[in-house]
């Protein structure tokens, strides 16, 4: 390039920088695209095209131009920012994730880099890493809405829970969206047994049902708040999942002693599982959001409480859990079925030990957020490999038909698969009933074999759910669960050794 066509290149593209800084950007386009022409690799020029195409909302063409201005000047951390906040609008997260790094490379103090590649990090559980890009932004005095609310959930996940309860404390004070900072708080309080003080933050679920996959169906009945049940009706209904209803329903055999009548809204799925368990009660097939229980026939309901309001009024107290004895049985015929199908596949299943696997957790599509929390913790079955090496041990699938087929693929486990015979939860709780032990991941499995009184050993993520504490091998829920946690994040392996030990225990009982 000529000097005289170098220098009208830099003219045409700092008058273009002045456009968009006096906020007429459709201009500054204008003279940006002129230089171009001239020099089709000026950074400057690429980067405000590319701009320009994004603030039109056309984020695909904005990046084509802003990944040739990278090409063009590697070294200029804003631009790999400006590519990174691109990919995100396009939805892609990791290729932002890249360029935040390579931002952060160039320009470790890079502000709204480490807040937005913090907030990525913490949303993919990388809690550590999280926490560093905070820290580092509250090293610079920098301030960004919800920061404490961010750092108090980042330092609950990280078993720092004086940090997170001081970052709760600010978050409340800014009082930028109170609903989900106590929703937030509440796993907090729960996971460290704080009963009486986190159910209160947990019904604050309802306020931001549609960011946590959370549906009640507005029953025009009054809310049931700890009133005195004796001869009243209590419609209680289900709310998430199907692990949720079933661990909540260890509450309903409570009410069933204190109310006249208890109507129980539950999953299609459970339906038939819960009027066996609870004979008195009425139960309603019931799909909050979609096809809520129909109750208009019952005559006079004086109350109503979605079923995970239940422990705020009869679960204050770790006490008040009892020793969490069994409250589900499965159909007698069922079991003999699966019984019979058992000893004729596997006709030693007489004198091996029964174990049934649960490995995976399916992704809840509809919120971003849970599906990726399902992944993390479920397991590849391969890892489990490892328990073929215990002798005299008859392994049974517990998975449902999506990832039944898994079964097939780690030949050395010997697996028999149900999973085509498993049509609700009151065929698995049959299955379940034939096994002497169940191994799971957290998954409404886990809950199902913990209710049934089954010997289980529930495998959990380092981060783990709120309902199972954060530390101990103790479940308030169930007296016959015993919690084998990771210890460090994302490594099963010593997780799966425990099992070995666990299973080679109960053997010699």
């Amino acid at each position: 390039m000529t000097a005289e066509l170098d220098a009208r290149v830099r003219a045409l593209t700092l008058r273009a920088q002045q456009l968009f800084d006096d906020g007429r950007p459709e201009q500054g386009a204008l003279l940006a695209a002129q230089a171009l022409a001239l020099a089709p690799d000026d950074a400057l020029a690429l980067k405000l095209v590319g701009v320009a195409e994004c603030m039109r909302g056309d984020h695909a063409a904005g990046l084509v131009y802003l990944e040739r201005a990278c090409l063009s000047a590697p070294g200029d951390a804003n631009l790999h920012y400006n590519v990174a906040v691109a990919h995100e609008c396009t939805g892609s997260h990791e290729r932002a994730a890249l360029s935040y790094r390579h931002c952060l490379r160039l320009q470790p103090d890079h502000a709204d880099a480490l807040w937005n590649y913090g907030e990525y990090l913490r949303l993919n559980g990388h809690f550590e890493a999280a926490a560093r890009c905070f820290e580092a932004l509250q090293a610079q005095a920098c301030r960004y809405p919800s920061m404490h609310h961010r750092m108090a959930v980042v330092y609950t996940h990280l078993h720092r829970f004086d940090d997170a309860r001081r970052h709760f404390a600010l978050a409340m004070d800014e009082n930028i969206d109170t609903r989900v900072t106590r929703w937030e708080r509440a796993h907090l309080r729960l996971g460290t047994r704080d009963f009486a003080r986190g159910w209160p933050d947990y019904d604050t679920r309802f306020d931001i049902g549609h960011l946590i996959n959370v549906h009640c169906h507005p029953f025009p009945i009054r809310l049931w708040q700890g009133e005195p049940l004796a001869g009243k009706t209590l419609l209680v209904h289900g709310e998430q999942g199907l692990g949720d209803e079933i661990m909540f329903a260890s509450i309903v055999p409570d009410i069933v002693r204190q109310a006249a009548r208890v109507v129980l809204a539950c999953a299609p799925a459970l339906v038939s599982l819960f009027q066996r368990a609870f004979p008195s009660a009425i139960v309603r097939a019931h799909r909050a959001g979609v096809a809520p229980a129909r109750v208009d026939d019952l005559g006079a309901i004086d109350y109503q409480s979605p079923i995970g309001s239940l422990p705020r009024w009869l679960r204050a107290s770790e006490a008040s859990f009892g020793t969490g004895a069994p409250y589900l049985a499965a159909d007698p015929a069922r079991v003999a079925w699966f019984g019979a199908r058992l000893r004729a596949l596997a006709p030693r299943a007489d004198r091996a030990l029964k174990v049934g696997l649960t490995w995976g957790s399916n992704p809840a599509a509809a919120v971003p957020s849970a599906a990726r929390r399902a992944t993390r913790k479920s397991m590849p079955l391969r890892l489990l490999a490892p328990l073929a090496r215990v002798p005299d041990v008859q392994y049974v699938s517990v998975q449902n038909a999506e990832l039944g087929e898994q079964a097939a693929t780690v030949p050395e486990l010997d697996l028999i698969d149900f999973s085509s015979a498993l049509r609700d939860f009151a065929d698995t709780a049959a299955l379940v009933a034939n096994l002497d032990v169940v191994v799971s991941v957290d998954t409404s499995v886990a809950h199902l074999a913990g209710a049934l009184g089954k010997t289980t050993y529930t495998l959990l993520m380092r981060n783990c759910d709120w309902r199972y504490g954060f530390e101990g091998e103790r479940c308030v829920w169930y007296e016959s669960m015993t919690l084998l946690r990771q210890t460090t994040q994302d490594d099963w392996l010593p997780v799966v050794d425990r099992v070995i030990d666990a299973l080679a225990r109960y053997r010699k009982q």
